[in-house]
């Protein structure tokens, strides 16, 4: 005990040493857990890089094998996509000379009835490319959120 029955501080006593061990301690841990953190971190996103990798490989596959198992329809829609831009686009003068009257009537009333018969074909497989995608993607989030929630947990 010091001079009239007053208590020293070991943190004062000590000139604030305790103090100053107390906090490089704390900062020394601060730094481990944003260092492991970080390492967690950079882990995740690299995993989760090569899971959209394989799940683009994988839409890329089930587009490939739409085309080798509907080419006709597939290409039936390239060229009604094809025939849209080109109906966008102003005809010449050449084109409206040739096209006129009830030839151009004829054509494009078989034009209209065959674009609707290739985008009905084309909705179809479009929707089940559609639901075919969705679902993988789905499942790709899943795993990104149950993987995101167990590091979550882990950096609690």
């Amino acid at each position: 005990m010091g001079a009239a029955g007053a208590v020293e501080s070991p943190v004062v006593g000590d000139g604030g040493g305790a103090l100053r061990d107390k906090a490089s301690q704390l900062a020394a841990q601060a730094r481990e857990r944003l260092s492991q953190a970080g390492d967690i971190t950079r882990e995740r996103v690299g995993e989760w890089s090569r899971e959209a990798r394989r799940q683009a490989g994988q839409a890329a596959d089930r587009s490939r094998e739409l085309y080798e198992d509907h080419p006709l329809t597939m290409g039936a829609v390239a060229v009604a996509v094809g025939a849209a831009i080109g109906a966008l686009l102003p005809r010449t003068r050449i084109e409206s000379e040739m096209m006129s009257g009830e030839t151009m009537e004829q054509m494009m009333s078989r034009a209209r009835s065959t674009g609707g018969e290739l985008m009905e074909r084309a909705k179809r497989v479009a929707g089940r490319a559609v639901t075919a995608a969705k679902e993988e993607g789905g499942e790709a989030v899943r795993k990104v959120k149950e993987t995101a929630k167990g590091e979550a947990g882990l950096m609690h």
